[in-house]
């Protein structure tokens, strides 16, 4: 079996450094294969850069009850999803690193923010 620090390199590298958006969610196949790899990617949120991708195929609060406290990043090109996902996000407002919403109007925008 390899050590943890030689399964993390391996990680890392199949992460990638800057992760487009078809990559976001590849670390969820890493902690799918066994215990040990979930728990290898897990202490090391930080150094894998993970975070939780939330938009229209995963709103916020489902991807809450799901994954453990990460880093929360909203891309949403749905507009009444997007405010959804908002208004969850910013219950935990210091978890937000980034919000990236397409089409939305600033009526539904400024309805998110009250």
């Amino acid at each position: 079996m390899l050590p943890d620090d030689v399964l993390l390199e391996m990680f890392n590298f199949y992460l990638g450094e800057d992760p487009g958006i078809d990559e976001l969610e590849e670390w969820h196949i890493l902690v799918h294969v066994c215990q040990k790899w979930r728990i290898v990617v897990f202490e090391s949120p930080r150094r894998l850069n993970l975070q939780l991708h939330c938009g229209t195929r995963n709103p916020v609060r489902q991807m809450l009850g799901v994954w453990p406290v990460l880093p929360i990043v909203i891309w949403d090109w749905s507009p009444t999803r997007a405010v959804d996902n908002i208004i969850a996000a910013l219950e935990h407002n210091d978890r937000v690193c980034q919000v990236l919403v397409w089409d939305i109007s600033s009526s539904l925008l400024e309805e998110s923010w009250h």
